[in-house]
């Protein structure tokens, strides 16, 4: 019962040349007016150096990785609904809930570990290769549960050495 509506929130976008640090909170969420607006989306692009999450949480509706270097966001307070990345290397992620992998999430053959703390894990097929592809190196895609009630879903292809689940 919000007094009109609740507004949008709009993306994001952070690039850097030698790599980014997250310390804080980044949030897009929209507002709850009625009816309540769409959540928004953070793109983090870094040319080299990858991206470091040492603090704070993401909260947001989708999350765009793109670039070079290690990708390391592994807050366990984190909190989207879908990823998406396409970097040239290592890519750790983990979610506080449910996620969806939308898009692809690519590494160009090295290691990908993407895990929810109490989620399910589901991947898409939305493209025409494999949905999540690590090529020659490690893919490991975890479900936590405080109840051992968490599913993972794959509606698309996954690529990688040696696949976990």
């Amino acid at each position: 019962m919000g007094s009109g509506n609740g507004g949008d929130a709009h993306a994001i976008a952070l690039t850097g040349g030698a790599g980014i640090t997250l310390n804080n909170t980044i949030t897009a969420v929209a507002g709850n007016g009625s009816p309540a607006g769409l959540d928004g989306t953070l793109t983090l692009t870094a040319t080299a150096g990858g991206v470091t999450q040492i603090g704070g949480i993401l909260d947001l509706l989708t999350l765009i990785l793109g670039g070079a270097g290690t990708f390391q966001l592994d807050q366990a307070g984190n909190t989207i609904a879908n990823l998406t990345a396409s970097v040239n290397g290592a890519i750790t992620y983990r979610n506080a809930g449910g996620l969806t992998i939308a898009n692809g999430v690519t590494s160009a053959n090295n290691p990908i570990d993407i895990s929810t703390v109490d989620g399910n894990l589901s991947v898409n097929n939305d493209i025409t290769a494999a949905d999540v592809d690590a090529g020659t190196s490690t893919l490991s895609l975890t479900a936590g549960s405080s109840a051992n009630d968490r599913a993972i879903t794959l509606n698309g292809g996954v690529q990688g050495t040696a696949v976990s689940p």
